[in-house]
Parts: C-alpha cells; sequence; structure tokens
C-alpha cells in the first residue's frame, strides 16, 4: 500500500522521485529501529511482571478503589 501510494506522489507531480524514495528508506528505518527496541523491551516487561516487587504502576493513583464514588448531577 505504501509503495502505491508512494507511486501515485511522483505520478501525480506533488514529490520529486528522491523525495518519495528517501521518504520510504526514512520510514523503513525507523520501522527497524522499533522493532530492534522493542525486542528487549519486551523481555523486560516480561521479566519484571506483576508481583515482583520491582515496579510500580505509575497509574496507581488513578484506580477506581482509590477514587471517591461520583456524586450525582443535580
Amino acid at each position: 500500500m505504501a509503495l502505491l501510494m508512494a507511486a501515485s506522489r511522483v505520478f501525480a507531480g506533488a514529490h520529486y522521485p528522491h523525495d518519495v524514495i528517501v521518504g520510504l528508506l526514512v520510514g523503513g528505518l525507523v520501522g527497524a529501529l522499533g522493532l530492534v527496541v522493542r525486542t528487549p523491551l519486551v523481555k523486560v516487561v516480561q521479566r519484571e511482571g506483576p508481583g515482583s516487587g520491582r515496579r510500580r504502576d505509575p497509574l496507581s493513583h488513578l484506580s477506581a478503589a482509590r477514587c471517591p464514588p461520583a456524586s450525582p448531577p443535580n
């Protein structure tokens, strides 16, 4: 789909071919970097699963158990 969109931008005259090629390369590199970073992060999260005592839920203060009940509208 991305390749069809890239070709249509060149065909329509909206972009020069080298602009589209560089955009495809940058997008591919960012995607590859995301995969490289994601793999170790998934391992860390799985290793430090719930109950490990090493991490705290940063949103725990927003849990429904600690919030007072909502008052009915007037």
